[in-house]
């Protein structure tokens, strides 16, 4: 048993001392020396979708289903199978995307119209100088929801409709935790890479989701955009999560994947 392990199922530290927390791997998990609280993501509420390569995977290697987590059956396939391939991160699975052909779709999750929103990847791009969509609900060009990937410019960008973006760059080759939240005061879009804020932007057009499918891996319907590189994880809530709630997350995906936050 290592030494997170044992902390989780025997005793946690806060500022304050120790507080014994037997058969406590369901509840908060904490970092012993900070006291920060780690958030698994199916511990909050407004989850919608939840897609993990450690789980869910249908087809080894040839993906043809990414199944959901988050307990809505949003399940991802119907595309074109990216590769399952163990071991890359921090002794963890990932999918490769190869950049040309390889995507997956699903339904859209459970929200319309112009919502508050919260999203997590976890993933890495092998090529920095094409423009590539992680994660993307509508088409590349019409009723566009949320938008997060990586452009030509060596950015990586959280996108609400078909202009209102954040961007922060250079980018490069490292793994990342993008994190992008959409519904602070109230409409503005937020960028997180690695538990910082590098970016903010105000939506300056109201998109309404009326889709009915996202897509992993390319750039919507008109399939442009794909992706080069591999993806470990995606999470999506259909509201805000507060500052803690959202670090809470990135610590969880920060303890799994070996990547280091603010």
């Amino acid at each position: 048993m290592n030494r997170r392990e044992f902390i989780k199922k025997t005793s946690l530290y806060t500022a304050g001392g120790l507080i014994l927390v037997s058969g406590c791997e369901k509840l908060h998990d904490y970092y012993s020396d900070t006291g920060k609280t780690v958030y698994e993501p199916n511990q909050l509420s407004g989850l919608q979708l939840w897609l993990k390569a450690d789980a869910g995977i249908v087809g080894n290697p040839s993906v043809t289903q990414w199944q959901d987590q988050s307990g809505n059956g949003n399940h991802a396939g119907l595309g074109v199978s990216p590769t399952y391939t163990t071991n890359v991160i921090n002794g963890k699975p990932a999918l490769y995307f190869n950049g040309s052909t390889n995507y997956l779709t699903g339904i859209a999750p459970g929200f319309t119209g112009n919502p508050s929103l919260t999203v997590f990847a976890v993933w890495q791009q092998a090529n920095i100088t094409v423009t590539m969509n992680v994660f993307l609900t509508g088409t590349n060009t019409t009723n566009l929801g949320i938008g997060i990937g990586a452009n030509n410019n060596n950015n990586v960008f959280f996108q609400w409709g078909a202009v209102s973006d954040c961007r922060y760059g250079p980018n490069n080759t490292n793994w990342v935790i993008e994190s992008g939240v959409k519904g602070i005061n109230p409409n503005n879009l937020h960028l997180y890479i690695n538990g910082s804020q590098k970016s903010q932007t105000i939506v300056t057009t109201t998109a309404t989701i009326g889709v009915t499918n996202y897509y992993v891996g390319c750039a919507g319907a008109g399939l442009s955009n794909y992706v080069n590189g591999n993806v470990a994880e995606l999470v999506l809530y259909n509201r805000v999560l507060s500052d803690t709630e959202r670090y809470g997350v990135e610590l969880y995906l920060s303890n799994k994947y070996g990547i280091s936050i603010a």
